[in-house]
């Protein structure tokens, strides 16, 4: 008496954990939805300000202008840190072979 095997069926099968997002991937997905934010308020606040006539609303805009405009710089700024290389480079010892020696005077 043998037993064939089956594949399981879909019921018997266990759907697979989902992948936890990494720290660094939470820390992206933030900086891309504050920027979105900042990104959208700017136009938005722009055009409520000139329709409206409300000088508040245009110093609100200017403010938000002003945040993204530091929110940018910040995230440049963090690029540009994270591009650098981490150890600084050596350069090669100059062997008495590799020097000039120039006399005074000339």
């Amino acid at each position: 008496m043998t037993q064939s095997r089956r594949p399981p069926t879909a019921q018997q099968r266990r759907p697979a954990p989902p992948r936890r997002p990494s720290t660094r991937d939470g820390v992206l997905a933030r900086r891309r939805m504050a920027l979105l934010g900042l990104g959208v308020a700017v136009p938005v606040t722009l055009i409520l300000a000139i329709i409206t006539g409300s000088v508040p609303l245009l110093i609100v805009n200017i403010l938000i202008g002003v945040a993204l405009a530091a929110y940018v710089a910040m995230l440049l700024s963090i690029k540009q840190s994270q591009q650098r290389p981490t150890t600084p480079q050596r350069r090669p010892a100059l062997d008495e072979d590799d020097m000039r020696v120039v006399p005074p005077g000339r």
